[in-house]
């Protein structure tokens, strides 16, 4: 593996580790989060709103992690700390600003699916490798769409996040700090 596969391969494997019930699909979430970023334009009133709501159900934390690396320069930001940290209006700000900010492609996407799947056996999962293949045969007869997380990761793990550019996130932050 080159430098570059090598992380995408740490990345899943880290994720794994921290999220086991993650399913085929939340793998499939993952590497489409860091290759596209936020997977679809959004406008900045309606995605403020969504935050907004969201908020009311996040149980702010200190102590949480800010954020989780998930490649190509793209991070998941925790709202549960994020909140603790950050407006709303900041949060929604950085979230806007990382739409369409591409790192990735449809063949990019392609061979980082292609890499798990031949290094299968170096993961934890909590599924097989037969399930991860029969889930991209469904995955592919799709045309590869963006995928929300399975039902089993939201119950268990709660997940508040926006996906946000690390460059975006940096630069907003240091601008905070002054």
């Amino acid at each position: 593996m080159n430098e570059k596969e090598t992380e995408l391969f740490l990345t899943v494997k880290q994720h794994l580790e921290q999220y086991p019930m993650m399913q085929p699909q939340d793998v499939m979430k993952l590497l489409y989060q860091r290759n596209y970023g936020p997977e679809h334009m959004v406008d900045g009133s309606r995605s403020l709103h969504a935050l907004q709501v969201e908020a009311q159900d996040v149980v702010m934390d200190e102590n949480a992690p800010l954020f989780t690396p998930i490649g190509n320069a793209y991070v998941r930001l925790n709202l549960n700390r994020a909140l603790h940290d950050y407006t709303v209006e900041q949060i929604n700000e950085m979230f806007v600003r990382s739409v369409g900010i591409v790192n990735g492609s449809m063949s990019q996407y392609l061979a980082d699916i292609k890499l798990i799947q031949r290094n299968f056996d170096g993961l934890k999962a909590s599924f097989t490798q037969d399930d991860f293949n029969e889930y991209l045969s469904w995955y592919r007869s799709q045309a590869y769409p963006a995928v929300h997380h399975t039902p089993i990761y939201r119950q268990t793990y709660d997940p508040h996040y926006r996906v946000v550019f690390n460059k975006i996130w940096n630069t907003l932050d240091e601008s905070l700090e002054k």
